[in-house]
């Protein structure tokens, strides 16, 4: 394998598990020019440190187990990297094989509730504390592509912690010849850029070029807005989503109660003296 990508991939570096995972899982690759150290590798994904920009960041990458005994043991380790990692900007992006809510399935009509398998995948990013980044594309990441008993679901995730604070888009694509849609990460530390360009701009060394600086914050400025601005429709409908989905909860709640009021009201027979039962209305 190491051949194969050594003469595929020129000029690149790479990483893989064979060595942990029969058959392998993941393949990480990168140009001699980028900065990254492999920190740890297990049969269910592969951490790094990435330098970008003069800061590093850390990413796993992540193929989780079909089978949810094994996840249990990807959960155990992320817990595990946490300890290292809970004040650094940390990223996991891959496929989780098991969707954080009950309504990340086409199937899903309101019905459904949270598996212990989703329980144990919330439990894990509630003790490492990180959330669904925003993104852009399909909603749904995977498909059993039937034309009967089609399935679709949202595998595929990339979870953020509070100390990400670079300036990143996440689009998940067409699936093509795939089962699954790939996710297009870029990473722009737009925030630092502007940051550097408004300090130029205020110096007393930058009066032959004010005027090329002030283009080019104006031009950061616009970039940055524009990212922000996704970042919050996106949080905004996640909000309104959670608020219509407990709307529809309390609307079925309040039906159910009403019917379970009706059938106790109900005189479905009379008893008379005797001991003779009335239960028609013969």
């Amino acid at each position: 394998m190491q051949n194969i990508l050594s003469n595929s991939f020129d000029g690149w570096n790479f990483c893989e598990n064979y060595d942990v995972a029969q058959n392998g899982r993941i393949w990480i690759l990168w140009r001699h020019a980028l900065k990254v150290s492999i920190i740890v590798k297990t049969e269910q994904s592969i951490t790094a440190a990435i330098e970008f920009n003069s800061n590093i960041f850390y990413i796993s990458a992540i193929y989780s187990s079909n089978d949810g005994r094994e996840r249990t043991r990807l959960w155990e380790h992320l817990v595990s990297l946490n300890n290292t990692f809970q004040d650094k900007a940390w990223m996991l992006a891959g496929d989780f094989n098991v969707t954080l809510n009950p309504d990340e399935s086409s199937t899903y009509d309101g019905s459904q509730g949270v598996t212990m398998d989703m329980k144990e995948f919330r439990d894990c990013t509630s003790q490492i504390s990180v959330f669904d980044h925003c993104f852009s594309g399909n909603y749904y990441t995977w498909t059993n592509k039937h034309q009967v008993d089609f399935l679709a679901r949202k595998l595929d995730i990339v979870l953020i912690n509070r100390n990400w604070d670079f300036t990143t888009t996440v689009e998940f694509m067409a699936l093509e010849v795939s089962d699954h849609s790939p996710a297009i990460i870029k990473v722009a530390d737009k925030r630092r850029e502007l940051e550097a360009v408004q300090n130029q701009l205020l110096s007393k060394s930058a009066l032959s070029s004010r005027s090329e600086l002030a283009n080019k914050e104006k031009v950061l400025g616009v970039e940055l807005q524009q990212l922000v601005e996704a970042e919050e429709r996106f949080y905004k409908t996640k909000i309104k989503n959670y608020i219509d989905k407990g709307r529809r909860l309390e609307y079925r709640f309040f039906h159910k109660s009403v019917n379970v009021r009706k059938n106790q009201n109900i005189i479905q027979y009379l008893t008379y003296v005797a001991g003779v039962i009335l239960d028609t209305f013969d």
